[in-house]
């Protein structure tokens, strides 16, 4: 948004595990990860691992920054701060401010908080040991070799009465 070279996630793995395949070099999906159906497609398209910050920061035992948000007497809700180290923000604090002549490229935000990172943790990998069942994969490099992509409509998320959050 800030520079305008970015490339959607999904391409950008794509392009860069074919690359990396001929030195043998693992690949970081890094952002753009909500949830389990994310890390398996970033996974199928040649990822390694995938980097979850802000997943991990809104848990209840994060080390991130946390605050009580009153609704009323008795309604609150605890708020975790997120903060991307390409965010203003984090530059500030371990950095001592932007580079002259950079611009932040991060965000940083209060949100609430989700859950435990057990309940977190749970959630994921039951939605991707379900997708490596449903490919017929037990690890990743047979998951890659067995993963079938077809293009779908832009309709694809209201047909399928997929609800996002």
């Amino acid at each position: 948004m800030v520079t305008g070279f970015g490339v959607p996630q999904f391409s950008a793995i794509l392009d860069c595990a074919n690359e990396a395949k001929k030195y043998g070099v693992p690949i970081i999906a890094d952002g753009g990860i909500r949830g389990s159906a994310d890390i398996a497609k970033a996974l199928a398209a040649g990822a390694t691992c995938v980097m979850m910050g802000k997943i991990f920061a809104l848990t209840k035992e994060s080390g991130a920054e946390k605050k009580r948000v009153d609704f009323s007497k008795h309604v609150y809700e605890i708020h975790a701060k997120y903060r991307g180290q390409a965010s203003k923000d984090f530059q500030e604090d371990f950095k001592g401010g932007l580079k002259e002549g950079t611009v932040a490229e991060g965000e940083a935000f209060w949100a609430e908080i989700t859950g435990s990172a057990q309940s977190v943790i749970d959630e994921l990998t039951g939605g991707l040991r379900s997708a490596f069942t449903y490919a017929g994969a037990r690890h990743i490099d047979e998951f890659q070799r067995k993963v079938q992509w077809v293009e779908v409509s832009n309709s694809y998320q209201s047909e399928s009465n997929i609800r996002t959050k």
